[in-house]
């Protein structure tokens, strides 16, 4: 589903399938499929580096991506000082910005997710999303840049932070949530584009990204520009939240019907669940609606 997910935000925003077909990083990539699709947008033409855990027990790269032939010296698959992959390391994070060449890269990446069954997912996945922007932010082409950054339910402070953060230093950046998402899950993509951060600025979120990232400290931030800005994305996350609420209620229902009536032909087990999803038609259509696409700053 990856290959298809970066193919959808780039169909939503063209300055994402434009900048694909330049120099892109991918970070937190295994096994693949967001290089895969880079190169079919550019017809094989993007220079494309990336960067992933390299333990046996993590997901793996495709074989023809390690293969791949190397770029000024250096390897296109980029597991940093140690050999590990690992960003939340501070060398490993300078090595992946070195070697995917400081500053020129078109499109980032950054699909990080971290194995925690807690509930608390913001918090655990706070340092490895502020590794990612860290890397992202120093990787970036002044002026058409784009990142595009995996997020979760962004409730939590820091996660919310991050999101205007990043308001601050692109040109446009929108929350969406994918239809090749899981519509049951929390993941939501953030999507920004055209870097215009002034040297001053970019410093002072790159402190605090580290000391996140490498320090373990929450990240505090600029904050919403208004009262009004921080109301309209509570909407749009609690209407996301809904969509996937519903999702769940479908499932949960669909399952309960199963369970009650025993061994029911798959023909049954659909027109129960359309029956379910006509009763609560007014209020998945009106969270889909909503929760689209989110622009944080302009129109995209």
């Amino acid at each position: 589903r990856s290959y298809f997910k970066l193919l959808e935000i780039a169909s939503y925003f063209p300055a994402v399938a434009a900048a694909a077909h330049r120099c892109t990083l991918h970070l937190c990539e295994a096994p693949g499929a967001f290089i895969d699709a880079t190169l079919d947008m550019s017809n094989g033409a993007a220079e494309w580096h990336a960067s992933s855990l390299a333990q046996r027990e993590c997901i793996p790269f495709h074989d023809h991506h390690l293969r791949a032939k190397k770029i000024n010296g250096h390897s296109r698959v980029i597991f940093g000082s140690d050999g590990s992959g690992n960003i939340l390391s501070r060398d490993n994070a300078t090595c992946v910005i070195h070697e995917s060449g400081n500053g020129r890269c078109s499109l980032v990446t950054a699909d990080g997710s971290v194995n925690d069954p807690s509930s608390n997912r913001d918090e655990t996945h706070a340092r490895l999303i502020a590794a990612q922007t860290y890397v992202a932010l120093q990787t970036l082409q002044p002026g058409n840049g784009c990142f595009v950054l995996r997020v979760l339910d962004c409730f939590m402070p820091s996660a919310r932070n991050l999101l205007w953060m990043c308001h601050a230093l692109f040109e446009h950046s929108s929350l969406v949530k994918l239809r090749a998402s899981r519509v049951c899950e929390s993941e939501r993509y953030l999507v920004c584009t055209g870097f215009r951060a002034s040297p001053s600025q970019l410093r002072t979120c790159l402190d605090l990204l580290d000391s996140v990232a490498f320090g373990g400290a929450e990240l505090a931030g600029p904050g919403a520009p208004s009262p009004d800005a921080e109301a309209a994305l509570y909407a749009a996350l609690i209407a996301m939240t809904d969509m996937q609420t519903a999702s769940v209620q479908e499932s949960m229902a669909l399952a309960v019907f199963l369970h009650s009536t025993g061994v029911v032909t798959a023909r049954d087990a659909r027109q129960h669940y359309n029956e379910h999803l006509t009763r609560n038609t007014d209020k998945v259509m009106q969270a889909r609606q909503l929760m689209a696409s989110f622009p944080l700053r302009g129109s995209t």
